[in-house]
């Protein structure tokens, strides 16, 4: 990737984060995780998740209300990464189609109280692409400009097929663009 478009990517993510900042009154990163099972709700701090993604020590969340069985699951959710160039997924998801997806992955993650929770998330993907290529779901969390990020627990496995199928729909997005010009 030239220097140039290396630039805009990163650009791109800083004005993201920056936009996203006046939708939220704390930092901008999470700090916590709230994963939803039904009625039944759970936090974790993002340095403890990130610390069980890392080891896998599933004593790390047992408090948590995971089996381990859950918790080797929700670690294989959140530290499988996903290809996707940053350039292709800034412009894929800043269009109409761009954001039905984000609303569809916003089910799964959001803010809490929903609001500018497709900003959020743009901003998350984004910056969490913009490093190294990548995404897993952990970055996603890690990224997310809200105190608390809420998860929903029972579409962890199906967002994270989401996420991995981005790379697929912002081509095809970026393709309707280009026939469209």
């Amino acid at each position: 990737m030239g220097f140039l478009r290396r630039s805009h990517v990163v650009l791109a993510g800083l004005l993201a984060a920056v936009g996203t900042f006046f939708y939220s009154t704390s930092s901008l990163a999470a700090e916590k995780v709230v994963f939803k099972y039904g009625m039944f709700r759970r936090s974790v701090p993002v340095a403890v998740l990130a610390e069980f993604a890392e080891t896998g020590d599933p004593s790390l969340i047992r408090g948590y209300g995971l089996s381990e069985q859950d918790a080797q699951q929700v670690r294989t959710a959140l530290t499988q990464p996903v290809a996707i160039d940053p350039g292709w997924l800034d412009r894929g998801l800043n269009n109409p189609i761009g954001a039905a997806l984000l609303d569809e992955v916003g089910q799964t993650i959001h803010a809490p109280a929903r609001s500018a929770s497709r900003e959020a998330l743009r901003s998350a993907l984004v910056l969490s692409a913009a490093d190294d290529g990548q995404i897993t779901l952990l970055e996603v969390i890690q990224k997310y400009p809200t105190r608390e990020v809420y998860v929903d627990g029972k579409r962890l496995a199906s967002t994270y097929n989401q996420i991995a199928q981005f790379e697929g729909q912002v081509r095809k997005v970026l393709s309707v663009l280009d026939l469209l010009k």
